[in-house]
């Protein structure tokens, strides 16, 4: 899963299985997660310089760039991403994950809190956010372009 291209769904992509690359993708305009790691946990898969950009979960005021689900993810496995425009870089993160990553117009990096055993959340300060413009639903993986509402791996 590597080089797509997602603008406007729910979520840009769903990483259900571990054994999957999840690598220099652009996800725009999406509702609630940029990347959803829906994994116990990673062994395999890396999720490594994506670029997340307008997660606006309209219920909270912003979406999370990554949502880690409180699964047994490490940085060293997630990491190395842009993560712009939304309430949180990472979401529901375990206690231990640090995350080295861009951070532009996040209001807290990594939500350590949410999960048994978090702590404080790791913040930025407070920057202003773009409104999210029109965006259309459209997939371009390579040179071939389709109406898809997210990607599902």
């Amino acid at each position: 899963m590597t080089g797509n291209t997602v603008f406007g769904s729910d979520y840009g992509i769903v990483l259900s299985v571990d054994g999957v690359m999840v690598k220099s993708n652009n996800i725009y305009g999406t509702i609630f997660a940029g990347i959803d790691v829906d994994v116990a946990s990673l062994k395999v898969s890396a999720v490594e310089n994506n670029t997340i950009k307008t997660v606006t979960n309209p219920n909270l005021g912003g979406g999370t760039g990554i949502e880690l689900n409180c699964h047994n993810i490490s940085s060293n496995r997630v990491h190395s991403n842009t993560l712009m425009d939304s309430n949180y870089g990472y979401g529901d993160a375990p206690a231990e994950f640090a995350g080295s990553n861009t951070y532009l117009g996040v209001l807290s990096k990594i939500d350590l809190t949410s999960c048994p055993g978090g702590n404080v959340s790791k913040s930025s300060a407070a920057v202003g956010r773009l409104r999210p413009s029109a965006i259309s639903h459209h997939c371009s993986r390579a040179n071939h372009s389709a109406p898809h509402p997210h990607l599902r791996c």
